[in-house]
């Protein structure tokens, strides 16, 4: 998945870290010419998210759709266990929770530091996937 971003490599970061990914080799920063697109790597299961510069990037109108519709979204597997602490490091590094209807569920929404929605699901929701941590 590639995501647009205003300042791509901000939020690269944020997602580095909430999901304890690598950069790709090319993607690090520091070097000598920033690269247009950033990609991490998820170490365990090889998962991949990329991230580009967008120019005209507008943060979606979530959950209303109706200036600038979501364009996708990611569902991050948590162990129940560590469901709120999860929660509690996204929001330290720049995320902000939007819908906890589905708490009881095991179903947290929230928003990236760019806008873009993402959730936090535990393998307790039914017909959910399954397993310790899974980006899809």
């Amino acid at each position: 998945m590639m995501v647009d971003a205003a300042d791509h490599r901000q939020l690269a970061e944020f997602y580095r870290r909430l999901l304890t990914a690598r950069y790709e080799p090319g993607s690090e920063p520091g070097q000598d010419v920033e690269p247009r697109f950033i990609d991490l790597v998820e170490p365990a299961t090889g998962a991949r998210l990329g991230f580009q510069v967008s120019e005209n990037y507008r943060q979606p109108d979530w959950p209303d759709h109706r200036r600038v519709p979501t364009q996708g979204h990611l569902d991050i597997i948590v162990l129940s266990g560590d469901f709120d602490r999860g929660i509690e490091i996204a929001v330290s590094l720049g995320a902000c929770v939007v819908s906890a209807v589905g708490r009881d569920e095991g179903i947290v929404v929230l928003l990236d530091p760019e806008g873009h929605p993402f959730c936090f699901l535990t393998p307790a929701v039914p017909d959910g996937p399954t397993g310790d941590s899974e980006v899809r």
